[in-house]
């Protein structure tokens, strides 16, 4: 395992790939480790932990770095006396459900509805990207408790009633 080079190179590939000194080098070993689970990889929230702020990530966003229009619309309206943001996703939305897409759409619909911009919104409209894409529309209430994405996925996107916010 010699280089005439005096490179290092990785003897194991994979995740975790154990590097050796070679020929004239001063580092003895050395380890470098990528644990998927403690950057997100592997899950639905792949570089992101769900409701920190939009532009806070782990790792760097895999794919293109713009998209095609991905919601139709997004507009306020009133459901059982509770305001809503309606918001209709486009069939690219629909088909790519990837973390990273639902970012931009989610900074997309902040852009145009200000008002929208909570953890809460967000962590409702991430679920409705990633659970219930085929909607052709999701209503998402500012009302509704923020109880954190797993609680909100947990409860099929809609967390508690608007009504139990005091």
């Amino acid at each position: 395992m010699t280089e005439q080079d005096g490179r290092a190179r990785a003897i194991r590939p994979g995740p975790a790939a154990f590097v050796r000194p070679l020929a004239g080098a001063s580092l003895v070993v050395a380890q470098v480790a990528l644990v998927m689970g403690a950057a997100g990889c592997g899950s639905p929230n792949l570089g992101r932990t769900p409701g920190s702020p939009a532009g806070a990530r782990t790792s760097s966003p895999a794919g293109p770095t713009t998209y095609p229009p991905l919601v139709a619309d997004a507009s306020w309206t009133t459901r059982e006396g509770e305001r809503a943001l309606v918001v209709r996703p486009t069939a690219y939305l629909r088909e790519h459900t990837r973390t990273e897409v639902a970012d931009e759409a989610w900074r997309r619909v902040v852009a145009a509805v200000p008002a929208a911009d909570s953890p809460g919104m967000r962590h409702q409209f991430v679920c409705h990207v990633q659970f219930a894409a085929s909607k052709d529309a999701w209503y998402l209430e500012p009302a509704r408790p923020d109880v954190g994405y797993a609680r909100t996925v947990a409860a099929g996107c809609n967390s508690g009633s608007p009504r139990d916010v005091g």
